[in-house]
């Protein structure tokens, strides 16, 4: 299966060459159980779950955790836009 990673509006750590060399190893691997540790803005949870959504139908699992959440004291470099919060849970009802 041939994806092209996405980028969307959001900052990723991975971009160009960098995602699509991380969903072809997705691609090798196929698997269905996929943790994530540090998702930021969820861009590679979004190209994560799209691949996993082609390759699975809804027989797939996607976790993904991140340390900023609601209990982070200083919230000056760290906003949790609300329309994110609803991109993950519709990505997760996948």
């Amino acid at each position: 299966m041939q994806l092209k990673y996405k980028s969307y509006w959001r900052k990723s750590g991975l971009k160009g060459k960098w995602g699509n060399i991380f969903l072809e190893r997705l691609s090798n691997y196929n698997p269905k159980n996929v943790l994530e540790i540090g998702v930021f803005c969820g861009v590679t949870a979004k190209n994560t779950c799209d691949f996993l959504y082609k390759s699975n139908g809804n027989n797939f699992s996607y976790t993904g955790i991140d340390l900023f959440g609601i209990d982070q004291k200083d919230k000056r470099d760290e906003i949790k836009p609300y329309v994110m919060i609803m991109v993950k849970k519709v990505i997760l009802q996948k």
